[in-house]
């Protein structure tokens, strides 16, 4: 069962331009997300202290999923960072263009077990328990 991602975090979406550049490998693609994910608060020069970035399984209008980086407030945390998605693609897509698609994908973590199929099940990665109420 495919589990729902959980909106009451209140996702902005990352999705950078790489899906058609790895012919839609879900798998490959999940990887190199997670690269992206973990890079993305020195690619922003940013302390993670109050916004968190996923790995998440979205939808499309036509029904199909497909994986992205979710980036969210963390719970209960005082201040609002003004989230400006334009700037922070641009500066993930330099970040990439600068790496290169070919050393992005040599340097994924292989050893990185989540397959796409992994994280449509879990639906956020990594998971996290948080109470919302």
């Amino acid at each position: 069962m495919k589990k729902e991602v959980n909106i009451e975090r209140g996702y902005t979406l990352l999705e950078p331009e790489i899906y058609e550049k790895l012919n839609w490998d879900l798998n490959l693609i999940v990887l190199c997300l997670e690269q992206i994910r973990t890079e993305i608060p020195a690619i922003l020069n940013i302390e993670t202290e109050s916004i968190e970035f996923d790995l998440i399984s979205v939808g499309n209008p036509h029904g199909e999923n497909y994986p992205a980086i979710g980036i969210h407030m963390k719970p209960n945390f005082i201040h609002n960072i003004d989230l400006d998605i334009f700037k922070i693609e641009e500066k993930v897509e330099d970040w990439i263009n600068e790496k290169g698609i070919d050393n992005l994908i040599q340097n994924t973590q292989i050893e990185l077990t989540l397959s796409w199929d992994q994280l449509q099940e879990i639906g956020v990665y990594p998971q996290r328990n948080y109470n919302y109420y």
